[in-house]
């Protein structure tokens, strides 16, 4: 389970942190935090907060600087995916979910998912998301 786990927060962190570049992260931004809030708005918040302080520091970084600020961007949130999937390994597939209808490749494909986690869109629901993260 640990390796899928850390499957999914690196390319859920690296689809994030581009997302951060592009059109549409506010709506992104909204959804994110409240999932990572699991309904608690304050926590919401916090996390809407924490997800603005991340874009806000790669648009602010001179372009010299941008590579090293996504990095830097997709390491912490990296962290904090892989805290927040490890506590909550239910909601792998709705943070997946949310991220591939957000961000959607050049080649039509999401960049979520990874080779952890092939057939999660493929499976019948929730339950065998779980299922298959912890067994």
């Amino acid at each position: 389970m640990h390796e899928q786990i850390a499957a999914l927060s690196a390319s859920a962190s690296t689809a994030l942190v581009h997302a951060m570049t592009a059109d549409g992260f506010d709506a992104l931004r909204d959804r994110l935090a409240e999932l990572l809030g699991r309904g608690d708005r304050d926590g919401g918040r916090r996390a809407a907060g924490e997800l603005e302080r991340s874009c806000g520091a790669i648009a602010a970084a001179p372009d010299t600087d941008k590579p090293a600020a996504r990095a830097g961007a997709e390491a912490l949130w990296r962290e904090r995916l892989r805290r927040w999937l490890e506590d909550n390994p239910a909601l792998a597939g709705d943070l997946q979910s949310l991220l591939a209808e957000s961000a959607v490749g050049g080649d039509g494909r999401s960049p979520v998912g990874g080779p952890a986690f092939p057939d999660l869109a493929q499976t019948g629901g929730a339950d065998a998301r779980v299922d298959r993260l912890t067994s």
